[in-house]
């Protein structure tokens, strides 16, 4: 191992301009770290807040800066150093590199039948996709509507919908060839993400009856709208912002029709040591065939901003990548 490594890094305060291709020093793990040579990293939405901004969302804080840098990076997949264990990591930051620094909490084996690229996909959007449903406690027969569904994350949601019984999975999506994709992922209806008359499609969709359960990462009007949707006892989980738009909330208006709201944030549940069963569990249905990912574009460090410009695009199928490997 040099003493240097390849990294993509914000080195300013002046946006995407200051965003370079940089030698970095190999970072030294903590205690209770382990040092993985990455091979691959998920490119996320957090990554281009941290990139542009050096705010890291992981965290709620401003990054640490290695050298004046701020790499990016949340999800990689690699192998560990000490071990030579192929596995999975959720680093917050960092991934854009050759090498990153995890703890070790946060670093889960991969079984042999999984390949680098779905591990990944399994790992960060399979998780989130799980813990939505956790979240939301959905009964046999209950519906669920999927917003983003043709994403990596989406994608896998609607996959789990149907492996735990959801009485029918309504899927959004913002173009009919997304909108097929999402139907032959096994969605029982598909509908436009526009926000326009949002909750009467969603109606229409559900047979003609209120939804039981939103899974949001839009907000705004879309949040909205789901939430005039909702049934009795219905729930909103949110899992993301991606119209820019936090509604606000009455919060006396959830008495009214017994409505509840919940959240969903990666890292809290992987801290709680909830995600390695789960990971396996995603893994075995994996393996059966029962979720499937989806190959998405993939990149090389040198081109870390044009992954950020397809995934911010919103024109991609399954999980935008970056292989550490290639130069």
């Amino acid at each position: 191992m040099g003493s240097t490594m390849r990294a993509v890094a914000y080195t300013g305060l002046d946006g995407p301009k200051d965003i370079q291709l940089i030698d970095e020093p190999v970072p030294t793990p903590a205690k209770g770290e382990v040092l993985i040579r990455v091979s691959r990293v998920g490119v996320n939405a957090a990554d281009k807040i941290l990139l542009d901004t050096g705010f890291n969302p992981f965290t709620g804080q401003p990054s640490t800066y290695l050298s004046g840098s701020v790499i990016p990076g949340g999800e990689v997949v690699g192998v560990r150093e000490d071990t030579g264990q192929r596995v999975v990591a959720l680093c917050g930051a960092g991934g854009y590199a050759e090498w990153v620094a995890v703890s070790e909490t946060r670093v889960f084996p991969v079984p042999d039948h999984v390949d680098d690229a779905d591990a990944l996909t399994l790992m960060a959007s399979g998780l989130t996709a799980w813990f939505l449903y956790e979240a939301a406690h959905i009964a046999p027969g209950e519906s669920v509507v999927i917003t983003g569904a043709a994403g990596a994350l989406g994608s896998i949601a609607v996959q789990l919908g149907v492996c735990r019984g959801a009485g029918r999975v309504i899927a959004l999506a913002s173009t009919p060839k997304k909108r097929q994709f999402a139907q032959d992922l096994g969605a029982h209806a598909v509908t436009d993400s526009s926000a326009d008359r949002l909750a009467d499609r969603l109606v229409e969709a559900n047979g003609g009856a209120p939804v039981d359960v939103v899974f949001d990462m839009v907000g705004g009007k879309v949040f909205e709208e789901a939430r005039a949707a909702l049934a009795p006892f219905g729930r909103i989980v949110v899992f993301g912002t991606a119209s820019g738009d936090s509604p606000t909330l009455e919060t006396v208006s959830l008495a009214f029709g017994s409505h509840s709201v919940t959240g969903v944030w990666l890292p809290n549940f992987v801290d709680a040591g909830l995600a390695g069963p789960a990971l396996d569990t995603l893994f075995e249905l994996h393996g059966r065939g029962e979720v499937r990912t989806q190959e998405g574009p993939l990149f090389d460090l040198e081109h870390a901003r044009e992954a950020q410009d397809a995934l911010a695009d919103r024109n991609t199928f399954g999980k935008v990548q970056i292989d550490v490997t290639t130069r």
